[in-house]
């Protein structure tokens, strides 16, 4: 559970203007008396006579009895199991952008020897020279030199 506090800071003159809007609002709700009971649920029933000479637990009790509100039905809200992550049907496809950028990075990473041997297992001398259907076996490839594709 969160905790919320707030504080407010104001004049005096905004203290005493919402006092005052408080006393209406007070003055208001005790005047309002025609308030549809239906919609609340509660019968429109007289209030209880309780006789002078009654203990305060008689009292209680006929109170309660006077003021008792239907029983609704609540259906709690039917939960969904949540949705199982896709699962690929296809192997991902990879584009000459995305090769080239983990070339980089291992050329970065000083592995220039371990690429260019790469290349030459493709019978490529360059990147651009692959064919777009070695990209997924190229990309497996520079995965295991340690690319991140």
């Amino acid at each position: 559970m969160l905790d919320l506090k707030v504080k407010i800071e104001a004049d005096d003159a905004v203290v005493a203007a919402i006092n005052n809007l408080a006393e209406v609002l007070g003055k208001l709700g005790a005047e309002k008396t025609n308030t549809p009971a239906a919609d609340a649920g509660v019968s429109k029933a007289p209030a209880p006579v309780i006789p002078l000479h009654t203990t305060a637990t008689e009292a209680a009790s006929a109170v309660a009895e006077a003021y008792t509100v239907p029983a609704v039905p609540v259906t709690p809200p039917a939960t969904q199991a949540p949705a199982a992550p896709a699962i690929p049907t296809a192997a991902p496809q990879y584009t000459l952008e995305m090769i080239s950028a983990a070339g980089s990075a291992l050329i970065d990473a000083g592995k220039m020897e371990q690429l260019l041997t790469l290349l030459g297992k493709y019978g490529v001398d360059n990147l651009t020279a692959l064919k777009p259907d070695q990209y997924g076996a190229m990309a497996t490839d520079l995965r295991a030199l340690g690319a991140r594709i």
